[in-house]
């Protein structure tokens, strides 16, 4: 299968379409290498085919011979890396909207130290 390759912070990453997705759900490797905790979030990444702005990526991560799957949120027609997570209000304890998180060590595996800092700054 062919899918889009992008370059973000020094690193190739693979951005299946919507399509392309539902086909690695159901076999769960991409260039003869396991796609790593893809049960996991694939009910997140079906809720993303909804909404142009959040997309998820494949990264080899090379040390591990597996793909990881990385949260990018389109900011001004960038990609940035994110972490998704729940936010719980500090005064009224509510559960709040997504937020979008883009200093989690997670979104920079498989990167060369000198990538990190510069992508994180």
């Amino acid at each position: 299968m062919k899918v889009n390759q992008i370059t973000l912070n020094g690193q190739e990453l693979f951005l299946p379409s919507d399509d392309q997705w539902r086909k690695l759900f159901e076999k769960p490797n991409l260039r003869g290498l396991k796609i790593e905790s893809l049960d996991f979030m694939k009910s997140k990444i079906t809720q993303s085919f909804s909404y142009p702005e959040i997309n998820y990526a494949l990264g080899e991560i090379m040390d591990w011979n597996k793909f990881f799957i990385f949260s990018l949120l389109k900011i001004e027609k960038e990609l940035v890396r994110v972490h998704f997570e729940s936010v719980i209000c500090g005064n009224c304890k509510g559960r709040a909207y997504i937020s979008a998180t883009p200093d989690v060590i997670d979104s920079y595996l498989g990167l060369p130290t000198e990538e990190k800092k510069q992508a994180k700054n």
